[in-house]
């Protein structure tokens, strides 16, 4: 704007018309240049942001249930048994990107008329020397900004590390730091620890460890074998409750 009124004062101090032209012209360039170098990527971006807050999930203020967990253990999975949610599911780490939303429907007293709540996909955790990355720091913001129960979800079917980074990703030791440092964050929040993949086998040794971690019984359960999931779903319907009663006084 302010180059614009310098222009214009320009063209109002010519002496000719063959002046005005030439000041008309070259204002005309330097305006078109200072568009596509500076309000042309502004606008882009505007666009981009726009694009991806309309596919974003559609956050309410419902009793809410985060699957966190490391890289690969079978959260999308559940998610698919537990939900309308339909992630992506693939054997390979780090498939989930982003937060993905699926929803429940739970009856919050005897007779009542189920209620609406949302089952969310988080992207895994490490417990990385350098901190969480970005993808990581959506799962730990999904926890402290909503009204939310967390499921932790493991995989004890690859115990020790092998040459692929993202085995070692979830490992059970590797899993273990990380759900100290998720456990440590959010000691208050209803939550409940789930091996996953057992219809894979379940090492005892393997559950034992988990349990000891823990501190508490830890359930087996399989989304594709549906081990575990009746006991699952009743449970997941009662942090969900846990969370609504919270939600009366918030």
């Amino acid at each position: 704007v302010k180059r614009g009124k310098e222009r214009a004062g320009e063209v109002k101090g010519a002496g000719s018309r063959r002046e005005v032209e030439v000041f008309l012209e070259s204002a005309k360039e330097e305006l078109t240049s200072l568009w596509s170098d500076t309000v042309a990527p502004l606008i882009v971006r505007v666009q981009s942001f726009h694009k991806e807050l309309r596919t974003s999930p559609q956050y309410k203020r419902q009793p809410t249930l985060i699957l966190a967990g490391s890289p690969n253990v079978g959260k999308s999975s559940l998610i698919r048994r537990l939900s309308s949610g339909k992630p992506e599911v693939a054997e390979y780490s780090f498939t989930t990107k982003n937060v993905q939303l699926g929803h429940r429907k739970v009856p919050m007293s005897s007779g009542a008329a189920p209620t609406e709540c949302q089952v969310m996909d988080s992207p895994g955790v490490l417990a990385r020397p350098g901190g969480m990355n970005a993808m990581e720091s959506l799962t730990v913001e999904s926890c402290r900004l909503l009204p939310a129960a967390v499921m932790w979800v493991w995989d004890v079917t690859k115990p020790y590390a092998d040459a692929d980074a993202g085995e070692q990703a979830s490992t059970v030791e590797t899993q273990m730091r990380a759900r100290k440092i998720m456990r440590d964050m959010f000691p208050k929040r209803p939550w409940i620890d789930v091996i996953a993949k057992a219809d894979l086998g379940v090492d005892p040794r393997m559950r034992a460890g988990v349990e000891e971690a823990v501190g508490k019984e830890v359930q087996a359960v399989s989304s594709v074998s549906g081990e575990g999931m009746e006991r699952l779903e009743g449970d997941v319907d009662g942090l969900l409750r846990e969370v609504a009663k919270v939600l009366e006084y918030i």
